[in-house]
């Protein structure tokens, strides 16, 4: 992929010249060079500070006939320049993705893939630049992609390279391959059309037979669309409370409870409504009820949540009174109690006296963290209400901010300012580690999250199934998971989520994040139990294997598809022989993990970014997952090194 051709111009830098129909012009540190075009040919402007050696591609253009011209940095001293012209194609295959003239959502960014295969040894550099198609301006550069390698023959970029455009419009994209020493290699030019998020749509068309005399199961057919992508899931409520999620297609016919239950239409007037979501998270609302009127049998009691707020925050130990309205269409006579359960824990408590408006439940056993109190009121012949959740966050006297612990260990604070840190989650499922590279990680320290227990990331690897609620004295329950996570995954919902996240300033447009995940569920379990997690900027999902066709998950990177197993390592093979001599027992538990990869997040300079990192179980709660963010990994770059 060699590419040459004739020089333009040369121009020193405290002159103006002219060769070949080329110009420089100027003076003071201020210079430009322009010179005509010719269609079907291509265009670098190079620097040389002896007419030697030349290296630093500044700009690359396609020609049109017209003139090019680029506006020279400013050195000191003495330098040349020089304008080539190409008459090859550069090799544009190398470039898989974007595709050309294919419209991208503004929500899911810009994903660039690459077939370095072609080359005969890893790049330099692989330069991104930008601008609005038609506008004739010059080049503006995205970013730099500089963590590359080559695993049994295949050359990569280590991780993802994701654009988040900051409005939608027509661009081009450009691509330059450069050499280590700075030749350039290859070049390709792509139309890039972004255009907004398009919402989804919802309608419930048919239901229970109604009026009907006895109650009827809440199953539903709808018809749902998105222009632009796929529904990911439907919820479904009565009388605007939620009664269920259906996570699959036909979307209607099996609604979960917030416990995995399905509920009946019990005596009264429903009137059902729908939430579709796509995967970017746009929703739209069935436009209107669909009402089944139960003329017989018992009534379902009714109950709305008065106090504490949602989200209330509370120390390890606090009494928690909830204060509730409870009414039931057969009566008050028919009501028996009020109760609430800790999501996470089991703990619970109960009121058995009328008139069933408050109960109180103690936190001092539960551990520090986020948690879910689920409440709902039954009646004499066992109905219950909808359940309605509560979160409450959990903290221990006097100990730091957690979420503010683990963003200051992975955030570099000479590059980039963090703020508005949160962590949702128990507590334990994460922290921060040391000691990696001598447990035959490729990071030596920084934060783990796991669907599990922290202190198990370096057990030895002694156990095939590592599981914290055998560690650290949860019941096995499943925890709440992330919808976010959910949209994305090769399973229909994920448990046990550790989430992250965090604002930071970005005074460079370049965000990288260095990571290495694994899981237990590796490789017994690859394409039945996707443990995954998931990086988001702004909500657009970064956390992608280099050729944007999944996130990083147990499905996508794994020695049994062997699509991406140059991104795998087996616990015995490939980690256990870098593990430090001595050091076996405390090798890394998981039983897989991933090469250290990177997240490549080309951003709008000197604005707040939100970053949010998610990992979680899918499908059960069982065999534990873990992401790790190497110390001062989350970092700001210039996007020309």
């Amino acid at each position: 992929m060699r590419a040459f051709g004739s020089i333009v111009a040369v121009g020193l830098l405290a002159t103006a010249s002219e060769a070949g129909g080329a110009t420089m012009s100027g003076s003071s540190g201020n210079f430009r060079i322009t010179w005509p075009t010719r269609t079907g040919f291509n265009y670098i402007v190079e620097t040389s500070d002896d007419l030697g050696a030349w290296s630093g591609t500044w700009m690359i253009e396609t020609g049109t006939g017209s003139v090019a011209g680029y506006d020279l940095p400013r050195l000191q001293g003495r330098g040349f320049y020089r304008a080539r012209e190409y008459a090859d194609s550069f090799g544009e295959s190398f470039l898989l993705l974007p595709e050309q003239a294919t419209e991208l959502c503004l929500k899911a960014g810009v994903c660039f893939s690459f077939d370095l295969g072609g080359f005969d040894e890893l790049p330099g550099k692989i330069r991104l630049y930008k601008r609005p198609f038609g506008s004739g301006e010059d080049w503006e550069i995205i970013g730099t992609i500089t963590d590359f390698a080559e695993i049994d023959g295949i050359k990569f970029v280590r991780g993802s390279a994701i654009w988040l455009p900051d409005a939608p419009g027509q661009y081009e994209v450009q691509t330059a391959v450069v050499s280590p020493s700075g030749e350039l290699l290859a070049t390709a030019t792509r139309l890039v059309p972004v255009v907004e998020n398009a919402a989804p749509t919802v309608a419930i068309i048919d239901g229970p037979r109604s009026p009907s005399p006895t109650g009827q199961a809440a199953l539903f057919e709808t018809e749902v669309s998105d222009p632009d992508g796929e529904v990911q899931r439907v919820e479904f409520f009565d009388n605007g409370v939620l009664i269920g999620t259906d996570f699959e297609a036909p979307f209607g016919n099996l609604i979960l409870g917030p416990d995995g239950e399905t509920y009946t239409l019990l005596r009264g007037t429903h009137n059902i409504t729908a939430m579709a979501y796509d995967s970017h998270g746009a929703t739209g609302e069935s436009p209107e009820a669909f009402a089944v009127v139960v003329t017989g049998g018992n009534a379902r009691p009714e109950l709305a949540i008065i106090s504490p707020d949602d989200g209330l925050t509370v120390e390890q130990g606090d009494d928690v009174v909830i204060t509730c309205t409870v009414s039931d269409a057969d009566g008050a006579a028919d009501l028996v109690q009020l109760e609430a359960w800790n999501v996470v824990t089991l703990a619970s408590a109960s009121n058995g006296e009328a008139p069933f408006d408050s109960l109180t439940i103690n936190t001092a056993n539960w551990k520090p963290g986020s948690h879910v109190l689920r409440i709902r009121a039954r009646d004499t012949e066992g109905a219950a209400s909808y359940p309605r959740d509560l979160h409450l966050r959990v903290t221990t006297p006097g100990m730091p901010d957690f979420a503010q612990m683990l963003v200051a260990e992975i955030v570099d604070e000479d590059t980039a300012t963090a703020s508005a840190p949160s962590f949702t989650g128990v507590e334990p499922s994460s922290g921060l580690f040391a000691g990696g590279l001598d447990s035959g990680l490729e990071i030596d320290s920084g934060a783990v999250l796991t669907s599990g227990a922290a202190v198990l990331w370096n057990g030895g690897d002694v156990s095939e199934s590592s599981d914290e609620n055998l560690v650290i004295g949860f019941p096995n329950f499943e925890e709440p998971g992330d919808a976010a996570l959910d949209a994305l995954v090769d399973g229909y919902r994920t448990l046990d989520a550790a989430v992250l996240e965090f604002d930071v300033f970005c005074p460079e447009s370049q965000l990288e994040i260095v990571y290495q995940f694994g899981s237990e569920e590796y490789d017994n379990y690859v394409g039945n139990f996707n443990d995954a997690f998931l990086v988001t900027v702004d909500g657009v999902p970064s956390s992608f294997v280099p050729d944007c066709s999944a996130i990083v998950s147990v499905s996508s990177v794994n020695a049994v598809m062997p699509a991406n197993e140059h991104l795998y390592l087996d616990d015995d093979i490939d980690i256990a022989p870098n593990v430090a001599p001595g050091n076996e027992g405390a090798q890394v538990e998981y039983d897989g993990m991933t090469i250290r990869l990177r997240v490549h997040a080309f951003v709008s300079p000197n604005e707040s970014h939100r970053v949010r990192l998610v990992v979680g179980d899918v499908n059960d709660d069982l065999l534990d997952s873990g992401l790790f963010i190497l110390s001062n990994g989350v970092r700001t770059i210039s996007p020309i090194p």
